[in-house]
């Protein structure tokens, strides 16, 4: 049986305001005796009360909870910057619900108007779906209501965006300088959409030869892409990779073709996962700002929820930079 807030007014011989005061306050004073104070919170420790979540919501007119949309967390890029937001939110007093949608637009939509239903103050959304067009664009506007756009410009929404062309150009004299002239790129599109442009100009602008290496999910794909890379009779010198868990697939294929890296194959991945540098050999990587993203993402959340307002054409861009290890 749920206690109450009544049946601890009762049993303490007080009204429910009062037992409401002493457990409801923030900072834990109020005008109520000492004496008062302490047996009822006697009383509810006695009788096991839990708070009502929807109550103290009501009460503080908010639920000190973020939503966030993603595709997946299978990818380990993804399941460590939830495992990042969890703490981070937590460590600013809210709490996460997540919404994953496999990639799917009309999905993440879905999840938006989700995690409205369940009263989050604010959404932090890894995703394309919100444009202009959609209802979902119009209600954030019309009720200010605190969102964060990880991805594209859509409209003045608040965004946080990558630029991969520093972290490219990084790679691609890195490679240079390591005597490789000819370097391929190997992922799955439209994943790749953001990357490939960047390869393309950091290649061209270093005088490298470039190739497309297309090859599509799920992870087994990249062994296949591997041995397709390997056999080639004008195989590049060096492989820069969509991702570290597919780089590290990669790398497994050219070693069960005879490949050694870096020795053969340079290889590159994108992400700069926790499991890159335990490889044999480690891997070189172009490592994302996943912590710093989701900092300013809860900065700003936490910011339009306190002021009610949104940040209207906030842009804040980061770029991933190389992270040297053994791979190349």
């Amino acid at each position: 049986m749920v206690v109450t807030l009544d049946d601890i007014a009762s049993k303490v011989g007080v009204t429910k305001t009062t037992v409401s005061l002493v457990l409801n306050s923030p900072s834990g004073k109020t005008r109520i005796s000492d004496r008062t104070t302490e047996r009822i919170r006697q009383v509810a420790q006695d009788l096991d009360y839990r708070p009502s979540f929807s109550a103290q919501a009501l009460a503080k007119g908010k639920t000190a909870s973020f939503g966030f949309v993603c595709g997946g967390i299978a990818s380990p890029f993804f399941a460590e910057m939830l495992d990042f937001v969890m703490s981070e939110a937590n460590q600013r007093d809210y709490h996460l619900l997540l919404a994953a949608t496999n990639w799917k637009l009309e999905a993440e939509l879905k999840a938006f108007d989700t995690l409205l239903a369940r009263d989050v103050d604010g959404i932090m959304m890894f995703s394309n779906a919100v444009t202009p067009e959609t209802d979902q664009y119009r209600y954030i506007h019309r009720h200010q209501f605190p969102t964060v756009i990880l991805g594209d410009k859509s409209g003045d929404l608040p965004r946080i965006y990558e630029d991969f062309l520093l972290g490219m150009m990084q790679a691609i004299e890195h490679l240079k300088n390591k005597g490789c002239r000819s370097v391929g790129f190997v992922g799955h599109w439209p994943a790749s959409r953001k990357k490939y442009p960047s390869f393309e100009q950091a290649c061209q602008y270093h005088n490298i030869q470039s190739s497309k290496w297309p090859c599509q999910p799920p992870l087994e794909s990249f062994i296949g892409a591997s041995r397709k890379f390997a056999r080639h009779k004008d195989r590049p010198d060096a492989a820069i990779v969509i991702a570290d868990n597919s780089a590290v697939v990669f790398m497994q294929g050219l070693s069960q073709k005879g490949l050694r890296v870096p020795e053969d194959v340079a290889v590159i991945g994108i992400d700069n996962v926790q499991m890159a540098q335990f490889q044999s050999p480690s891997l070189t990587t172009i490592a994302r700002s996943s912590h710093a993203m989701v900092m300013q993402s809860l900065d700003w959340l936490v910011e339009m929820t306190e002021q009610k307002k949104l940040l209207l054409g906030a842009e804040h861009c980061f770029s991933p930079q190389l992270m040297v290890r053994e791979s190349a």
